[in-house]
């Protein structure tokens, strides 16, 4: 019997425009273009992983599995649920394209790959289990005739109901070791039909052809050579937008149980493939990490899982050699992150950060609706409306000055009209402290811009930014670029 989901209204505003919930709403601390919506209620375990497809979503938990009607993104109604006793993880749901059958990777408490036939969605059978084939994650390959395990397994599911095993963790023709990967993987993406995106967790990351599964052969690799002893983190996910045409692919990376974010932190990240048919060589462009904070300005003070990137997926339709990303980030919740078209550099754009939650995973249900799965929450419903930022500038006089000098940080707004006259904060990183600490603060000229003299007292590198408070309903509140001055 259908069940429809009953969502609670984000009401409250404070003085800044960042979203706050009103206890007891199950919300969280917003910025100015994302509204939150509602939520899937927990289901009696954490919510791990879900997929999207056309009006069906299709989630697995630690004991469920469940499939909803979400022809109203905002009022998803459960058709049904299938408890399944303890079984880990399946953070990532593979779905065939047909939408007749979907897997479940069982890891623990034994290694199973499990078949549920999902024809008809209000009545979940499971119709196959496929011993020592489950491995961390598993992915659909040519149709969903064949899948990938991270741990290096190949199965055959043209009959879905008596999968085969081609192979498995461990033999000696697992994929793992017919490319030489060392250290296995995380995940696997298919960019289109019978090339996929390795996630190794030792390495860069592959372009392998599968349209022979049991023959892959790699055909491009990213040019970070840092093993991860000396990165801190594994590359836990990827996606190659347009199907392997975008100039972009987008990677995320994974370190947990980090109270603090430091520098051997999961990063989100972009490689530019441009040429790379000739270098067979994806060039890393930037990396993007989160820092704590405050809560109301977007960050924790400290985290449980950690600060690494997630589950994440670019925008459906206007991402094209660049463009808008959303991702989740344990206890940072949810960022909205947008990508250079001309340079592949990330910054933030938005975000939503709930109240007690660790965010899995962020997909994009339709143009503005995104669903974040939550390890403690359930599945949070956020619209995303963003609004434009003032376009803050940062400039200095001397980047390398000598220690007792003074130098002189001109700031300005791009978006100028009916601001002049407001306040700016200037801001300074200390090597101690994990946030920026407000130096002083002034008014902007009539040309919208002022300058802070600075006296260098340090030698070495420190950062600096300008922050623009929230003044109108027209544009959010806006950061300048960090910028980086060494002194002699």
């Amino acid at each position: 019997m259908a069940i429809v989901v009953s969502l609670t209204a984000f009401t409250a505003t404070d003085t800044k425009g960042i979203a706050t919930a009103q206890t007891p709403t199950p919300g969280g601390f917003a910025s100015d273009g994302v509204e939150y919506v509602g939520f899937v209620p927990f289901e009696q375990s954490t919510s791990t992983g879900l997929t999207i497809r056309g009006k069906f979503m299709y989630t697995t938990s630690w004991k469920n599995i469940s499939t909803y009607d979400i022809s109203d993104p905002t009022s998803p109604v459960l058709l049904d649920q299938l408890p399944v006793g303890f079984m880990f993880e399946n953070e990532d749901v593979a779905v065939s394209p047909d939408q007749s059958f979907l897997l479940f990777s069982q890891e623990l408490p034994t290694s199973n790959l499990r078949v549920y036939d999902i024809e008809d969605k209000s009545n979940i059978q499971e119709i196959a289990v496929l011993p020592r084939s489950g491995d961390h994650t598993t992915s659909c390959i040519l149709q969903c005739q064949y899948a990938y395990g991270s741990d290096g397994s190949i199965t055959d599911l043209r009959d879905p109901a008596n999968p085969k095993a081609i192979a498995q963790s461990g033999d000696p023709n697992d994929w793992h070791k017919k490319i030489g990967l060392q250290g296995g993987a995380h995940d696997v993406t298919e960019v289109k039909p019978g090339f996929v995106l390795v996630s190794p967790l030792d390495g860069p990351p592959l372009y392998v052809d599968v349209r022979s599964p049991a023959n892959p052969k790699v055909i491009a690799r990213g040019n970070d050579v840092q093993p991860r002893s000396e990165r801190g983190y594994l590359w836990h996910s990827g996606e190659w937008p347009r199907a392997g045409q975008d100039r972009w692919l987008l990677m995320q990376g994974e370190d947990n149980v980090n109270p603090r974010c430091q520098e051997k932190i999961g990063p989100f990240a972009t490689y530019d493939t441009k040429g790379w048919q000739q270098t067979k060589t994806f060039k890393l462009a930037d990396t993007f990490k989160v820092t704590n904070g405050t809560y109301t300005d977007g960050s924790p003070a400290a985290n449980g899982l950690g600060c690494s990137a997630h589950w994440f997926e670019e925008h459906p339709s206007s991402f094209k050699d660049g463009g808008l990303v959303v991702g989740a980030f344990y206890e940072h919740g949810t960022r909205f992150l947008k990508v250079a078209p001309d340079t592949g550099k990330i910054s933030e754009v938005d975000f939503f950060l709930p109240a007690g939650g660790s965010s899995s995973a962020a997909y994009w249900v339709n143009e503005e609706i995104v669903y974040s799965a939550d390890y403690t929450r359930g599945i949070d419903i956020l619209r995303y409306t963003p609004i434009p930022g003032p376009r803050v500038r940062l400039g200095v006089n001397d980047r390398t000055p000598k220690n007792g000098e003074t130098i002189r940080f001109r700031t300005s707004l791009r978006r100028c009209k009916g601001h002049a006259g407001t306040n700016i904060d200037f801001l300074r990183k200390f090597p101690s402290e994990d946030t920026f600490v407000k130096l002083g603060t002034k008014p902007l000229s009539g040309a919208c811009s002022t300058t802070f003299a600075y006296k260098v007292e340090f030698t070495g590198k420190a950062t600096f930014r300008t922050v623009w408070e929230k003044q109108d309903e027209d544009h959010r509140r806006g950061n300048s670029r960090p910028l980086v001055v060494t002194a002699r």
